[in-house]
């Protein structure tokens, strides 16, 4: 699809006062600019190690360049394997030294109140909303 920039009226029969310059093809406007040294432009070449002349090196130069190298190379973490194991290294501390949940309610619920369990299954089908309940086909 070409999208033309302006119309251009060809009158071959007008006052050269009055005549307007034949546009050239897009091509020969190409190679005419590509000669130019002020339109044209040779593109930097890539910088290899620390930067210099105000450009910035290939290692790190952008934060987001940084933070995803930081990323590839960091060692595994053991805590990522076990969470379950990290949470219960602090088990201890906290039943001694209770800092965060317990001063909240000190005063309303001095004992702690839990749900009891339920051995029965059927029970536990029981709860919950009833557009999670299987239907029961009627014969």
């Amino acid at each position: 699809m070409q999208v033309v920039a302006s119309q251009h009226i060809i009158t071959p029969y007008a006052l050269p006062m009055f005549r307007q310059e034949r546009q050239k093809g897009t091509k020969k406007q190409e190679e005419k600019s590509r000669k130019d040294p002020v339109k044209s432009k040779r593109p930097d070449m890539p910088i290899t190690g620390p930067g210099m002349g105000g450009r910035v090196g290939t290692h790190g130069s952008t934060l987001s360049q940084y933070v995803a190298k930081q990323f590839a190379t960091r060692a595994p973490d053991d805590r990522d394997k076990d969470p379950r194991g990290s949470i219960l290294r602090h088990a201890k501390e906290a039943a001694e030294n209770p800092y965060w949940v317990d001063p909240a309610y000190k005063k309303t619920q001095p004992n702690a109140v839990f749900q009891e369990v339920k051995e029965d299954k059927e029970e536990e089908e029981d709860e919950g909303p009833v557009w999670k309940k299987p239907k029961m086909l009627q014969k």
